[in-house]
């Protein structure tokens, strides 16, 4: 439950109310042996939640939301054992989620210096959909000798459609937001603001993978897993020719005037998806005596990830689909908007009351972010080393060591400062016009990030009488 007290401005709606936080959860699965050497099986899982968002005591019901998340989930696997020792595995998954943070009033919203808010939330409506498609196959196979005891192969492809990944974030449309100056209603107002436009943009992608690796047995004692992937990530990359800001980098750039800005070297380029996803992997395992008792492993490899969408192309994607979104509205006054005859505007009356005080006649500005042409998908550079001991029959000791260096990080840093000792802005002074907003919050995503983590594990593990187990680890790591 949630206590509200609005102290005294709205009595009414004092008192308790339920916050009641649900959660659904049903897998469905079906499986079969076609014969011998074929297996079927079909799952489908649904999850769905609902709750009262942004529920506070200083908030008044009809100023939270209504959150609801879904998602559903078709998974269809076939394993198929052929002769010669080969396995091929076959999965289909269709996926789609969406949210929803509904608003539960349109009426004009009211915020006061105590800290009460009431009328529409400005936080809601908000929405995220998304669809997918994935299908997968991995074929295994054993090869005897060729240089040791055997090899066991593999190689595999994937394949990821995801048609619909649709945002909407237009939080407080239409909605008249008042800030009032004192703890009454009949207050003078410090401030009003009129949110408008569409902010709403999809970002199809499809991403494609395939690999080889081998599990090399090359004796007794030493076993050694090479292998190499490539990954390809299409839709990151998206038109921006609607996005002003993004046309005034572009035609700078090819114009020589953002030679030698850090971040920008890729500006005046034809748009195009990051290609040279290679990632070679090696790793082995050695037995020092030839006991058992002492095991020294080891593994390098480069893998690449998906980028992380809030923090690449959500609010470029945005500017980028031609639609605005933002303030049509805005006035105000340190000590109380007023009207033409001089009187203090009051909660309720025409905006045309202060039609003259209007900031933002212009209409909805840009969000203020745009895109590498040439934004590159993150990815680690991971190295392990490790040593196991058995100290006795039923005692092991472990230290590892562990190393991931992130590359090509995805992040929009703020290059657009002011420069010392002027007020021009460092990006906008370059360019035919000023970005807009001219501010250091308008920003490009680019792939010029890093990232350092070093771990050392130390753990041990002792087995008991009557199956019990005790283990212990410790950790000291450092990420930069």
């Amino acid at each position: 439950t949630q206590t509200v007290n609005t102290k005294g401005l709205f009595p009414a709606q004092d008192g308790v109310y339920p916050t009641l936080y649900r959660d659904n959860l049903g897998t469905v699965k079906v499986s079969a042996s076609l014969n011998p050497a074929q297996y079927v099986a079909v799952r489908y899982g649904r999850n769905s939640n609902s709750f009262p968002f942004n529920a506070s005591p200083a908030t008044t019901p009809d100023n939270w939301g209504d959150a609801e998340n879904r998602f559903n989930s078709v998974n269809v696997n076939h394993n198929w054992v052929l002769a010669g020792a080969k396995l091929n595995e076959v999965v289909f998954q269709y996926a789609n989620y969406s949210d929803l943070i509904a608003e539960r009033t349109k009426a004009l919203n009211q915020s006061f210096p105590n800290g009460v808010t009431t009328g529409s939330s400005l936080a809601a409506p908000q929405s995220t959909e998304q669809v997918k498609y994935q299908i997968r196959d991995d074929f295994s196979w054993l090869v005897a000798g060729h240089g040791g005891v055997g090899h066991t192969f593999k190689a595999g492809v994937n394949f990821i459609n995801e048609p619909r990944l649709f945002i909407d974030g237009s939080s407080g449309k239409g909605v008249i937001a008042c800030t009032m100056l004192g703890n009454s209603h009949s207050a003078p107002l410090a401030s009003v603001l009129q949110i408008d436009g569409e902010a709403s943009a999809n970002i199809p992608t499809k991403q494609y993978g395939l690999y080889v690796q081998d599990d090399w047995r090359a004796g007794e004692r030493l076993t050694v897993n090479a292998g190499v992937r490539y990954d390809l990530v299409t839709g990151i990359i998206f038109d921006q020719s609607k996005n002003p800001n993004f046309v005034k980098v572009q035609a700078a750039a090819r114009a020589g005037a953002l030679n030698g800005i850090v971040g920008l070297e890729h500006f005046g380029l034809e748009p195009r998806s990051d290609r040279n996803n290679i990632q070679p992997r090696i790793g082995g395992a050695y037995d020092v005596t030839g006991t058992g008792k002492d095991i020294v492993r080891a593994g390098w490899g480069v893998y690449t990830d998906f980028g992380y969408t809030n923090s690449n192309v959500l609010q470029a994607a945005l500017d980028a689909s031609g639609n605005r979104f933002g303030a049509v509205f805005s006035a105000s006054s340190a000590t109380g908007l007023k009207n033409p005859d001089g009187s203090f505007y009051q909660v309720g009356q025409p905006l045309t009351n202060l039609a003259s005080q209007n900031q933002s006649a212009a209409g909805p500005p840009l969000l203020g972010f745009w895109v590498d042409p040439r934004l590159e998908q993150p990815y680690q550079l991971q190295t392990n080393v490790g040593w196991s001991h058995e100290l006795t029959s039923n005692t092991v000791i472990n230290v590892d060591y562990v190393s991931s260096l992130g590359r090509d990080l995805n992040y929009k840093p703020r290059l657009n400062q002011l420069v010392p000792g002027t007020k021009q802005r460092r990006i906008s002074a370059l360019l035919s016009s000023s970005l807009g907003p001219n501010s250091s919050s308008n920003r490009p995503a680019l792939s010029r990030g890093r990232s350092r983590y070093n771990a050392v594990i130390l753990s041990g593990r002792r087995r008991f009488a009557k199956g019990f187990d005790f283990s212990a680890s410790y950790m000291l790591s450092k990420a930069v």
